[in-house]
């Protein structure tokens, strides 16, 4: 949707990717911890005995969780503090509008 929008400015869709980047990463990563979390209960309950293999499943699913959460707080207060006032931010926001009032 370019409408609006001045020669030589992204596209909404280029402000989308710009501003939410690492949102978009966590999303996909927290896929894989989900994916992993299935594993790991599959992986208890494949054992003749699932009492056994039941506090490995649970490290493996908390230490999944949080190196998700270490990764996007991290990567969120860098990304404020070296660059508080991102020009993606306006233009994310502008996208936004647009998309209301059209």
């Amino acid at each position: 949707m370019t409408t609006g929008v001045a020669a030589g400015q992204p596209t909404c869709r280029a402000a989308v990717v710009v501003a939410g980047s690492v949102a978009l990463l966590a999303f996909g990563l927290d896929s894989l911890v989900e994916v992993t979390s299935a594993a790991a209960v599959a992986w208890q309950f494949a054992a003749s005995d699932p009492k056994q293999r039941e506090s490995s499943a649970l490290r493996v699913i908390a230490w999944s969780f949080f190196a998700l959460a270490t990764y996007v707080t991290v990567e969120s207060v860098q990304g404020r503090v070296t660059n508080p006032a991102r020009s993606g931010d306006r233009q994310f926001h502008d996208c936004a509008l647009e998309r209301r009032y059209i």
